[in-house]
């Protein structure tokens, strides 16, 4: 197995054909680099990936279809970055995923479709952005949910 950590680098952006079909990773390690954009990791043969650390980039957004299918996938940590977008449902094809991590980014909205429908989540770390509004019914389809961290933001009311 390749397990492929190349944090700790300046690596801006990642050839989509860097790792191959036979690399199998459990863990894929790309913190603390200068990405800024989530499409620039390359997740097409990260089929058996279990946790992905993403932290400490430059990442602004994560757009639709970020991710191919990853049945494995259980733990993302986008935390310290620049992320201010989450696109529409981006995490449905996402099966076994239970924890998310976006402490101190630049979020300022949930919207109800941030998250959809994703059965597995059992946490979600939200805390020190600069949340201004949390939309009706943003964690409502979350059936597993166990913890949700909104500490450090700029709330009034939810």
């Amino acid at each position: 197995n390749v397990l492929p950590d190349i944090s700790h680098n300046i690596i801006r952006d990642i050839d989509e054909d860097a790792f191959d079909e036979l690399s199998y990773a459990f863990i894929f390690d790309a913190s603390y680099n200068q990405l800024t954009n989530f499409s620039q990791i390359p997740m097409k043969y990260q089929k058996g990936i279990k946790f992905l650390d993403v932290s400490h980039n430059q990442i602004q957004t994560i757009p639709r279809r970020s991710f191919p299918k990853l049945y494995e996938l259980a733990s993302i940590n986008f935390s310290h970055n620049n992320i201010s977008d989450i696109g529409r449902s981006v995490f449905s094809t996402l099966f076994s995923i239970r924890h998310l991590n976006f402490s101190h980014n630049h979020l300022e909205k949930i919207e109800s479709f941030t998250f959809g429908k994703i059965p597995t989540l059992l946490d979600v770390d939200l805390s020190h952005n600069g949340i201004l509004q949390v939309r009706r019914g943003a964690f409502g389809s979350l059936v597993s949910i166990r913890s949700i961290f909104l500490d450090h933001n700029l709330l009034e009311e939810i």
